[in-house]
């Protein structure tokens, strides 16, 4: 109905959320599509290269956006971060062989306050400005990489641009991709279009790999890297804050351990070196102790006289 009718959906859980559903859709409709108010933030493409070595707790808070409608049903654009209710946050998406960004908060001034403190921001924007930027190495041809999820393969695709499409050996096509055991296996790309190539690999283990994409045109070898990352699996990221406090309980109760507070980490601190300061001091005086057993015998021995041998 929703599709239908041009509107949006939300799945809610809790009837207690409705009417902070029904005030932001009031909102979206007298604000002029600015929406204001605290919202999470929602990971849509976990391993895109833009969100590489991101997760969510390294995001900060998002206190207001431009809410606009996402292409995505059209299959034309990446909704890579989103809002509550499916309202992109970071789109990107093809325009023949180049690429766009939309990013819909701000820099800091009001909508995303923690900006100017997050420690992350140069590595997140030069991520996005790099992803949207054309291969220098390339000429006009682009290559693309989209690692798999939850066991499913991967694929690369290379675009290859109408000048180096003529003189294009079929056979050279293939990505290589480098091995836990320091070996490089070879994926040839199958042609998928006019000028398009693809091939699918499994998704090695979560780490980063240096891929490279490699053909020939007239004869000419050309090697461009293609970096691939893979982050860890969604089992590993707690899915709140409080889950992970739950788990690191039990597996203090478990464990027979404690949980220490940072100031109780210092005073702990403090407490062992003064221990091991107190040790040290033990150690000296036991040494002058014993070199001191021998000076007596002889300061007695020479006030003695008539004791020497």
């Amino acid at each position: 109905i929703a599709a239908a009718g041009n509107g949006r959906f939300y799945q809610v859980y809790d009837a207690r959320d409705l009417p902070e559903v029904m005030i932001s859709e009031s909102r979206a409709v007298q604000a002029e599509n600015v929406q204001e108010g605290r919202t999470n933030v929602i990971i849509g493409a976990e391993n895109h290269p833009i969100l590489s070595g991101f997760t969510l707790d390294r995001f900060p808070q998002i206190e207001g956006y431009i809410a606009l409608q996402s292409k995505a049903g059209q299959g034309a654009e990446d909704v890579l971060l989103s809002g509550n209710f499916g309202d992109p946050l970071l789109s990107t998406w093809q325009v023949g062989l180049g690429r766009t960004a939309a990013w819909m908060g701000d820099i800091g001034e009001q909508w995303v306050p923690g900006m100017d403190q997050w420690d992350s921001r140069g590595i997140f924007w030069q991520q996005v400005v790099r992803y949207t930027l054309p291969d220098p190495t390339f000429g006009e041809s682009e290559v693309r990489l989209a690692p798999g999820n939850g066991g499913e393969e991967s694929v690369v695709s290379l675009q290859i641009s109408p000048e180096e499409r003529a003189g294009l050996d079929l056979n050279s096509l293939v990505f290589l991709l480098p091995q836990a055991d320091n070996t490089v296996t070879g994926y040839p790309l199958a042609q998928v279009g006019p000028a398009q190539f693809e091939a699918s690999f499994p998704t090695p283990e979560y780490g980063a790999y240096a891929g490279m994409v490699q053909y020939s045109v007239n004869g000419e070898r050309k090697r461009v890297m293609s970096p691939l990352a893979v982050n860890p699996p969604e089992e590993w990221h707690f899915e709140e804050p409080a889950v992970g406090l739950t788990n690191i309980d039990r597996w203090l109760e478990i464990g027979e351990g404690q949980r220490l507070t940072f100031e109780e980490e210092i005073a702990a601190s403090e407490v062992q070196a003064e221990e091991a300061q107190r040790s040290r001091l033990y150690e000296i005086l036991l040494v002058l102790l014993v070199l001191s057993w021998p000076a007596e015998i002889a300061v007695r021995r020479w006030q003695m006289p008539w004791r020497r041998p």
